[in-house]
């Protein structure tokens, strides 16, 4: 493994408190078997979304309205590597997520979170203005949330007038709640794509707002995120990543963000790098 890589492991384990270590796949209902059981169970959860298998690890649900968004097979089955005997629930849990179902989650000062998502959700109507954000980078945005183990909730700026907060107090408080709340981490190769091209994910759905926290685009020359490391956006919770110092890996992602920013199917069409402390556009 090559010392970028090591020194990015580190990192994600000090940010996050713990690590989702690999286990046997022979134990447990494979991806093609858990990604049908979860269509199953959207199906179920409401009659109206339709569902579009956009890869073998990637569905497209939208719902009556309109509303449409994508999930990442690979972050659900994580959860469920995880807790395989909570299948059933966790199935659940995911199929609301997809569905936009209402969630009852709490607006507690510790449930608040920051997440990276793509800067259109501002245009949405009846949602946008109300939400609690700040641009990020490239087309990307960073917003509030009330996390749940269910769910999120975006914050609203009723909300922080209710908790008596500023936004940068309520970014602050959420950059430093985000540890606590973020889970098991995980790494791995990006399914259905070429050799050498790895992704950061968590079963908590807040791998994002790993992007978000100082600490991991720092100017510090011995940072990893700080010094050499570009990043891809995909989903809701999970992105791709590269280190200057593997020179494969720079050509599969290289290869990839121009397959996908073409396509325009993924979250993001811009890939981004650290300089010197600050996310920028990776051109």
């Amino acid at each position: 493994m090559r010392c970028g890589r090591q020194m990015i492991f580190a990192l994600l384990i000090a940010l996050s408190g713990s690590w989702l270590p690999a286990r046997s796949a022979s134990q447990f209902l494979d991806l093609d078997h858990f990604r049908d059981a979860l269509v199953a169970r959207i199906h179920a959860e409401s009659r109206s979304a339709t569902v579009t298998v956009v890869n073998p690890q990637t569905l497209k649900i939208t719902g009556a309205g309109g509303t449409s968004g994508a999930l990442a097979v690979e972050n659900a089955r994580a959860e469920y590597l995880a807790r395989p005997d909570q299948l059933n629930d966790l199935l659940g849990k995911w199929a609301r997520l997809a569905t936009f179902a209402p969630t009852t989650t709490g607006k507690s000062v510790e449930q608040l979170v920051m997440v990276i998502r793509p800067k259109k959700l501002r245009d949405v109507p009846q949602l946008g203005p109300t939400l609690v954000l700040r641009p990020f980078a490239g087309d990307l945005i960073e917003l509030l949330a009330f996390d749940s183990p269910e769910s999120l909730r975006w914050a609203t700026r009723a909300d922080l007038a209710s908790l008596k907060f500023t936004e940068d107090e309520a970014f602050a408080r959420a950059a430093a709640n985000l540890k606590a709340r973020m889970g098991p981490v995980s790494i791995g190769h990006v399914a259905g794509e070429e050799e050498g091209l790895s992704a950061i994910g968590a079963a908590s759905g807040l791998a994002t707002g790993l992007l978000a926290n100082g600490a991991t685009c720092s100017p510090d020359a011995t940072s990893a995120f700080g010094r050499n490391i570009h990043v891809y956006v995909l989903d809701r919770d999970s992105f791709a990543f590269a280190v200057d110092d593997d020179s494969l890996g720079m050509e599969a992602f290289r290869r990839f963000v121009a397959k996908h920013a073409a396509a325009g199917d993924l979250a993001s069409r811009i890939a981004l790098r650290c300089a010197k402390g600050i996310w920028v556009v990776d051109r």
